[in-house]
């Protein structure tokens, strides 16, 4: 095991050449002996005193030399790529890295990076269209029963007095205005960080909004600060948010059939939410709403059509009619309304790409094929505005 004498390994901040080290061990062996396994470290009976100094700088030098080399190769590889985010320093397991827009700085696993650097390789074809689709919000909240009427009052100030009623119990919610009722299956807790006595569970559903509409998403946005900062609003692993999300489609594929379970259309939707659950939607919501863990979220699946309670509902649905209406149920509670309206856009990429593959397989006369969208590939896309990618890489935790 030979190794040039002018390379050198650099042990806690402290620069070792090879031969300062077989000239003077003393001064190094303890240095050395802090990045070795006992069983590594230890001189073996077939060693020179001189090989075993030699083996030590090889090993250490072979892994630092190794770890340059990853590193050059992915800033390599993130200055060639078009990625929205630049590297500031890279160690053994983390690469810091700057989002170029916002200027916001975080920490990124290696593995992660790398992922997100293989994605960009490969050419995404992830689009999203403006058009056509309508959205109604379900927030599920915990609030403080003394700020009822004062937060009534600001929400009438808000939206107006037409368009905001508080029945406090279930009460049909035509589209045309902001619902408050109570909700008995969300519940406080007193070890919640915000808990107080007097909190009680809400739901508060919106109106029909545009969610191609600046205006009605900056209306959402002031109706989560005023739960938040009126009613001392928050959620818990009790509540849940749901996107109700209409778009339109042809009346011949509305016509296929009226019976829920032998829908082909709803089905190819099902399917191709549950392909894509463990690659996109399980790892940007809360881990008790992954998989199959919440009885009000189970998984998506095609025998189970018939169930509301599913990640993705589709007891919605209403034949005879050029739109079709889903419920997307996984999102956990939450009252950061751009993460809301991230994930209605992760829900309307989702439903177009649905769609794409749906109307291809009528064009082509065969079996719709299902399309795994993947949150690497979306991320590197950009396709959303100014600080998507960011916002999506902190709801799956991949940056800190």
């Amino acid at each position: 095991m030979s190794v040039r004498v002018n390379k050198s390994i650099i042990v806690n901040g402290q620069t070792i050449e090879l031969v300062d080290l077989v000239d003077r061990p003393r001064d190094f062996l303890d240095l050395l002996k802090t990045q070795f396994r006992e069983s590594t470290f230890e001189k073996k009976s077939t060693e020179s005193y001189e090989g075993y100094l030699k083996r030590l700088f090889a090993l250490l030098y072979g892994r630092q030399n190794k770890r340059t080399r990853q590193n050059t190769i992915i800033q390599n590889s993130i200055n060639d790529l078009d990625l929205n985010f630049d590297i500031i320093k890279q160690s053994k397991s983390y690469t810091k890295i700057v989002f170029k827009q916002s200027g916001n700085s975080y920490r990124i696993n290696n593995k992660d990076l790398t992922s997100l650097i293989d994605a960009a390789k490969t050419k995404s074809s992830n689009k999203m269209t403006k058009t056509g689709k309508l959205i109604g919000i379900e927030l599920e909240f915990i609030g403080n029963r003394s700020k009822l009427n004062e937060f009534c009052s600001e929400m009438r100030k808000l939206v107006g007095s037409n368009k905001f009623r508080a029945p406090l119990r279930y009460f049909h919610n035509d589209g045309s205005m902001w619902i408050l009722g109570l909700d008995n299956s969300v519940k406080p807790r007193k070890n919640d960080k915000n808990y107080r006595v007097g909190m009680t569970g809400y739901e508060l559903t919106s109106p029909i909004l545009k969610l191609s509409s600046n205006k009605d998403m900056d209306t959402l946005r002031k109706v989560c600060d005023l739960i938040k900062s009126v009613f001392n609003g928050y959620t818990n692993c009790n509540c849940g948010t749901h996107v109700h999300m209409s778009f339109p489609v042809s009346r011949e594929d509305m016509k296929l059939t009226s019976y829920l379970k032998d829908n082909e259309f709803l089905r190819h939707f099902v399917r191709s939410y549950r392909e894509s659950e463990s690659s996109l939607f399980d790892k940007v919501v809360t881990l008790n709403r992954r998989e199959g863990r919440n009885k009000y979220c189970k998984q998506a699946h095609e025998y189970y059509m018939n169930s509301r309670y599913r990640k993705l509902n589709v007891t919605t649905f209403m034949p005879n009619t050029d739109r079709l209406h889903l419920e997307f149920r996984q999102l956990n509670g939450t009252l950061d309304a751009d993460n809301i309206i991230l994930w209605s856009k992760l829900q309307a990429l989702f439903v177009d790409s649905a769609m794409k593959t749906w109307n291809y397989s009528k064009k082509v006369n065969k079996k719709p094929s299902i399309e795994k969208l993947k949150l690497e590939n979306i991320i590197v896309s950009n396709v959303f505005e100014f600080d998507g990618s960011e916002r999506l890489m902190k709801m799956a935790d991949m940056i800190k």
